[in-house]
């Protein structure tokens, strides 16, 4: 969301990880014609942390997350994107102020930045390289 002064606010989001069969797979959010990662705007008195967990909450129904490599994040613009594994499946439901689906459905998918959003792509291959152990 962009502010008065045209600067956008700070938000935040997790690139969220599970494993199939020893394969990692990262949760991608379809909306209009790319996948998108669970993330959005901080709300006053929140900490970064805590928004990408509501964020992540809200848009895919998932909060058993554990941060096994840390609290580790990439910074992109205005947003700070974490990392974590969960072992949920993700549910899509309306957003609790709009009352709106924000994505058309979730799915997991291989480490492909190409079929997310260009804003996140960085994300997806920074946490590849996690993941891979770099």
């Amino acid at each position: 969301m962009q502010t008065k002064n045209g600067k956008y606010s700070p938000g935040a989001g997790i690139v969220v990880v599970r494993y199939f069969d020893g394969i990692p797979k990262v949760l991608g959010l379809m909306d209009d014609e790319s996948f998108d990662l669970p993330k959005g705007t901080m709300d006053p008195g929140e900490h970064i942390l805590q928004t990408a967990l509501r964020e992540t909450e809200e848009e895919a129904s998932i909060s058993h997350l554990q941060f096994m490599w840390g609290l580790k994040f990439i910074k992109l613009n205005n947003l700070t994107i974490f990392i974590a594994v969960t072992d949920e499946d993700p549910v899509i439901k309306p957003n609790p102020e709009t009352g709106e689906l924000e994505h058309k459905f979730a799915k997991w998918l291989q480490f492909d930045e190409s079929q997310f959003k260009t804003l996140l792509q960085p994300a997806i291959v920074w946490a590849k390289s996690i993941v891979d152990g770099g």
